[in-house]
């Protein structure tokens, strides 16, 4: 349940809740679901077990159940409980039909709204920040070097020869490559450091860098830690490898102002 109210106790933790059919636990709510209509037990306490014992212990005489439905799919249930039999007459229900539609319009509503918001931010296919987010986290991080007078570098993989893969195994096969190299990635390195800022390319922020010498050898360490073992898609064992800019802050100028230009950037490809 995610939301209750009144004098029923824990009466939702002992009555058939599952939605499917073929469970001992499919009762009044999984027939709303399945129907996508309102299942009305007027007189509870003459119905089965546990339903019968556990409404007769708390006083319920009747029980409405109405599904919210959106697209033609159950989200779930509406239930409404009346200490008499027979409370839930046809004004009623027609009442209780318009509060549970309007439930789900508010549910599609708000699901809408979070996941534009998601969308704003986030990359679907990687569920990496993208490109906005990753501006936003940049400014934060060079700030942050800024007043703590540090430093800090930005990575940017650029996955080589990405349109042949894309064009030999298909797009889903690509799609694919994209969520493997994401997962190997983050497993290596704190998510809020990743980004996915381009159709094939990555960005990472690194803090705290000491010094070139220090620096290289992380990206080192790395580059070999994201493409030297191969990776599997389908049936195919592809090795791919990465085109690499690399950006320090501070420098002679910040990369804010400079993150466009290709000049800004040395390439190193991985051994």
């Amino acid at each position: 349940p995610v939301a209750w109210a009144g004098a029923v106790g824990d009466y939702l933790g002992h009555v058939p809740l599952s939605t499917l059919e073929t469970t001992a636990d499919f009762g009044l709510v999984g027939r709303a679901i399945k129907a996508l209509a309102p299942i009305v037990s007027q007189d509870v306490q003459r119905g089965s077990e546990p339903l019968r014992r556990e409404t007769c212990a708390r006083g319920v005489g009747s029980v409405a159940t109405i599904p919210l439905v959106q697209n033609g799919k159950g989200i779930g249930v509406l239930a409404l409980y009346a200490a008499e039999p027979g409370h839930f007459d046809d004004e009623e229900m027609k009442l209780l039909l318009e509060v549970a539609g309007d439930v789900a319009f508010a549910l599609e509503h708000i699901d809408k709204s979070e996941k534009a918001e998601y969308l704003a931010y986030y990359d679907p296919l990687t569920e990496l920040a993208n490109r906005s987010l990753f501006h936003e986290r940049l400014a934060q991080q060079l700030a942050s070097a800024s007043h703590a007078r540090g430093r800090c570098a930005l990575l940017v993989l650029d996955i080589e020869r990405f349109k042949t893969i894309n064009d030999t195994f298909g797009r889903q096969a690509g799609d694919a490559l994209l969520r493997k190299v994401a997962a190997r990635v983050t497993a290596l390195v704190p998510r809020l450091l990743v980004s996915r800022v381009g159709a094939d390319q990555f960005a990472l922020v690194v803090p705290d860098v000491q010094g070139a010498d220090e620096l290289a050898r992380r990206v080192e360490q790395r580059l070999k830690d994201f493409f030297g073992a191969p990776y599997s898609i389908g049936n195919a064992e592809l090795s791919i490898s990465s085109k690499l800019g690399i950006a320090v802050y501070p420098s002679r100028a910040s990369y804010a102002e400079h993150s466009s230009r290709s000049s800004s950037f040395c390439t190193i490809s991985p051994r």
